[in-house]
């Protein structure tokens, strides 16, 4: 096992742990781990962070900071603020997704000159090592260093007042390109394939389609590059552990692009071929009639969901008005009887 963990950490960035995590994984096979490296590896971090501060009146405001911890560099820094004390109520220990979908409905209602100036803050005062420091003390769970190091940034920018709210998390590359655009150090698609076809080292998992009968899409409708729901049930160690990771809503959902459509004559079935992420697949064997749900579905169905109670709210705030005017009226007929 020694020698094992010994191959793997002297051909990836793995320490001790995350190597023999690999490589349970991976069920004593090092090739097989090493295809592991990057969602095992959890060289990125995030910060989600809320603050309140004082200039010439209070402002709070919310920062989205995504970061490759190990090179010291900033990927992603998404800001807003507002005069609105509302926002300290928003949570913060919450999916990243979601966090940075808030800003963004918050910056919809309208920004201000402070945005700019904070993230003009955090590049300007937060170097490579910097940030390789913040990903140590995030690794060594010292919340408390995190902290202060963002309340050193925002010192500048407000007179006063400055309070803090961090939640981090660190994160493997698989899940860091969920989040972000960007590509990180990928090859082309080509390179990958023959890559794979050499060494074999893809993984599968058993998965199976979200159906949806009415707002779907028919398998003989799709193409190649569309991204469908697909469940993971495989039952393999590596299997839950890769479906845990690559989930969008915790139930072993995830998105899977569609990289390859095969249609059988004899059986009139569809098999698709979906990649999850670098080197992890999934086929489904379908009928060509039947609908599966799209990606997209996924996020109108969380926004539907809000509606419901938005409606509930608007109509319980209705009722004070309305109990105010059904009150008056019965005081005007006690009063006309009383005449009479």
């Amino acid at each position: 096992m020694d020698s094992k963990l010994q191959v793997i950490q002297a051909n990836s960035n793995l320490d001790e742990v995350e190597a023999k995590l690999a490589l349970d994984l991976a069920e004593g096979d090092v090739n097989q781990a090493l295809n592991m490296v990057e969602y095992v590896a959890k060289p990125f971090f995030t910060l989600q962070i809320k603050f309140q501060g004082e200039h010439s009146r209070k402002i709070y405001g919310l920062i989205n900071f995504i970061a490759d911890g190990k090179n010291g560099e900033l990927l992603n820094l998404n800001v807003v603020t507002t005069y609105n004390r509302e926002v300290l109520n928003i949570g913060i220990e919450v999916s990243n997704k979601a966090f940075n979908q808030t800003i963004e409905e918050i910056k919809e209602e309208g920004s201000n000159s402070y945005d700019t100036e904070i993230r003009q803050a955090f590049y300007n005062k937060l170097h490579s090592a910097d940030i390789f420091e913040l990903f140590t003390e995030v690794k060594k769970e010292k919340t408390r260093n995190v902290k202060a190091a963002i309340e050193e940034v925002l010192d500048g920018i407000f007179d006063k007042g400055i309070k803090v709210y961090v939640a981090d998390n660190l994160m493997t590359k698989a899940q860091i390109q969920q989040l972000t655009e960007l590509t990180i150090e990928s090859n082309s698609r080509d390179e990958v394939e023959e890559n794979e076809q050499e060494t074999g080292l893809s993984i599968y998992l058993k998965c199976a389609p979200i159906i949806s009968a009415v707002h779907g899409t028919k398998v003989e409708d799709l193409q190649e590059g569309d991204e469908i729901l697909v469940k993971i049930v495989d039952t393999r160690e590596i299997g839950a552990y890769l479906a845990n990771l690559i989930s969008t809503n915790g139930k072993y959902i995830s998105t899977g692009v569609i990289t390859q459509i095969y249609f059988n004559e004899e059986s009139k079935r569809y098999t698709l071929m979906v990649e999850f992420g670098p080197k992890i697949y999934g086929k489904l064997l379908i009928d060509g009639e039947v609908k599966l749900a799209l990606a997209e579905e996924l996020l109108e169905e969380q926004e539907n969901d809000n509606k419901p109670e938005e409606r509930l709210s608007l109509n319980v705030d209705s009722l004070g008005p309305l109990l105010v005017l059904f009150l008056m009226l019965i005081i005007l007929i006690i009063v006309l009887l009383q005449v009479i």
